[in-house]
């Protein structure tokens, strides 16, 4: 997931690699859904998240959604597959090994285990 908010001199941008446990449609007609998810980069304790989002664009491999608020500052989320060549990117210390594994989903069901058996 990347996460970006505010404007060209506040721009606020943040990424993380999640465990989506739930997509539900809210059925508005206008694209809105709640997202329930593990936040891998968010402080233990507080990395189940429930989202609501409104569908901006989507296609096989990514979707773009914002996040409703109130102020009319709403953020942008990129929802996307993850690779081996993202992690090393956005996290290189603590997914260095990632690379030495062609299949970054096992590696991250290892390296979090209890969130894949968690489900909700």
């Amino acid at each position: 997931m990347e996460y970006w908010q505010g404007g060209e001199s506040d721009l606020f941008v943040h990424h993380s690699p999640i465990y989506v446990y739930e997509i539900r449609p809210l059925k508005t007609g206008r694209g809105v859904f709640e997202l329930v998810f593990y936040h891998a980069n968010y402080p233990e304790g507080v990395q189940t998240k429930e989202y609501v989002l409104r569908t901006l664009k989507r296609s096989a491999g990514h979707l773009v959604a914002e996040r409703p608020s109130d102020d009319g500052n709403a953020p942008t989320v990129l929802l996307h597959g993850i690779s081996g060549k993202w992690l090393d990117q956005h996290f290189p210390h603590f997914f260095r090994e990632v690379e030495k594994s062609a299949d970054v989903q096992a590696y991250l069901n290892r390296r979090f285990p209890g969130v894949v058996a968690k489900g909700l």
